[in-house]
C-alpha cells in the first residue's frame, strides 16, 4: 500500500534506487509507493516519530488524477514524487491532528476528514512544484 509519511520528530533518510536518497525531517512529507524497494537510516540518535497516512488504492488514484497530469493509472496507484517540503499551514494541520489524536479529542469523522485534507494538500503541493 502506498503511504504518505509526515515526520513529527527526528530525522531519517529514505534510500531508494542505487543512488537516490531523501533526507526527511519535520519540514517534509515523504511518499512511499507500494512495491517500491527502499531502506531507511537514521543519521542522528533518537530515531524518528511519524504520522503515516495509508489511503486506499481508489482514494489515492482519485487524488492523483485530480492533482496530477497522468492520463493512465497503473493497477497500483502510486505517487510521482519522492518528497515535498511542507508549508506552515500543513505543518500546523499535522501538529494539530497529532495533538488531538494523542489526547483522544478527535472523533473518527474528524480524523478521516483531516487526514484526507492533509493527503490532498500535500499531494497537490508535490505536483505544483
Amino acid at each position: 500500500m502506498s503511504t504518505l509519511v509526515l515526520p513529527l520528530r527526528g530525522v531519517f533518510i529514505k534510500h531508494h534506487g542505487l543512488r537516490n536518497a531523501v533526507v526527511a525531517d519535520v519540514c517534509h512529507a515523504v511518499f512511499f509507493n507500494a512495491g517500491e524497494p527502499y531502506r531507511v537510516s537514521h543519521p542522528l540518535d533518537g530515531g524518528d516519530e511519524c504520522l503515516a497516512i495509508e489511503p486506499s488504492r481508489d482514494v489515492l488514484r482519485e487524488i492523483i488524477a485530480e492533482c496530477g497530469e497522468r492520463t493512465a493509472m497503473p493497477e497500483e496507484a502510486s505517487f510521482d514524487h519522492t518528497h515535498v517540503q511542507l508549508g506552515a499551514t500543513l505543518m500546523a494541520a499535522r501538529k494539530s491532528l497529532r495533538h488531538r489524536l494523542a489526547r483522544r479529542l478527535a472523533g473518527p469523522l474528524e480524523v478521516d476528514e483531516t487526514t484526507l485534507q492533509l493527503l490532498v494538500a500535500t499531494t497537490r503541493d508535490a505536483f505544483a512544484r
